[in-house]
């Protein structure tokens, strides 16, 4: 069986898993945006939240296990890169090196997590300090997120099953 979760909305998260071709729908953690965040917008295509430099989500998973997370980020400076730290439980897990600037092309970021059945709160630190896109634009910003997360369950090697 495979199964894979995303976020499809501004905080729903569903997990479809795949039988043999056939398609069904399992119990759908939760996931939320917290402090930091900002509206969600579209462009084109694109849906997305811009972020200051630290912003807050969370992820309720049905079960405990490692998994794969994607998620898509730009920096709001338009000519230079970023660097994004993802933390959990107040602990740098990886670095991303943000090279995206534009929400219509996100960079996807890919790491692996070791999740607690339950929420689990995950915080994306960047390295940019926040602008003002105007005088009409008051929201201080320094990335861009999609709204978009995979999250898949990382397979069990035989030896832990």
């Amino acid at each position: 069986m495979n199964s894979k979760m995303f976020l499809r909305s501004v905080s729903r998260l569903c997990c479809v898993a795949v039988f043999g071709g056939a398609y069904a729908l399992a119990e759908p953690p939760v996931a939320s945006f917290g402090s930091g965040f900002h509206k969600e917008e579209k462009t084109g295509e694109a849906v997305f939240r811009w972020a200051r430099q630290e912003a807050t989500f969370s992820v309720v998973v049905p079960s405990s296990g490692r998994y794969a997370l994607e998620i898509g980020l730009c920096s709001a400076f338009r000519k230079q890169p970023v660097r994004v730290d993802l933390a959990q439980k107040g602990s740098p897990v990886i670095t991303f090196l943000v090279t995206a600037t534009e929400p219509n092309h996100l960079q996807v970021c890919r790491t692996v997590l070791d999740l607690t059945g339950g929420p689990n709160e995950l915080v994306l630190r960047s390295d940019a300090p926040e602008i003002r896109f105007s005088a009409v634009d008051q929201r201080d910003v320094s990335i861009g997120v999609g709204t978009t997360f995979n999250l898949v369950p990382e397979p069990t090697s035989p030896a832990t099953r």
